[in-house]
């Protein structure tokens, strides 16, 4: 006993090029782009009811104003890095 161990370590990028983290860092946005897109197509699919023309009460100016915001939102200044308050809330 007594044996001390010192331990150190190097600090190494895995990219060899800058291109190389752009094009890793472009593919990760890419896939939360999509499955952003897919809670958004699915947020909208919940509420295709309300669209329908034999819908008893009709769609309200909330919803069409919710429904509009969802399909905005690849347009959103966070997209595809959306926080929780970035997504529309329904009505």
């Amino acid at each position: 006993s007594g044996d001390t161990y010192s331990y150190t370590w190097t600090e190494t990028s895995r990219f060899s090029k800058k291109s190389e983290e752009t094009a890793y860092f472009k593919q990760q946005e890419d896939i939360l782009a999509t499955q952003n897109r897919g809670i958004r197509d699915e947020l909208l699919m919940k509420t295709d009811k309300y669209a329908l023309s034999d819908y008893p009460e009709g769609m309200s100016t909330g919803m069409k104003n919710y429904r509009k915001a969802l399909r905005e939102l690849p347009k959103h200044k966070n997209w595809p890095k959306l926080e929780e308050g970035d997504w529309p809330e329904t009505p």
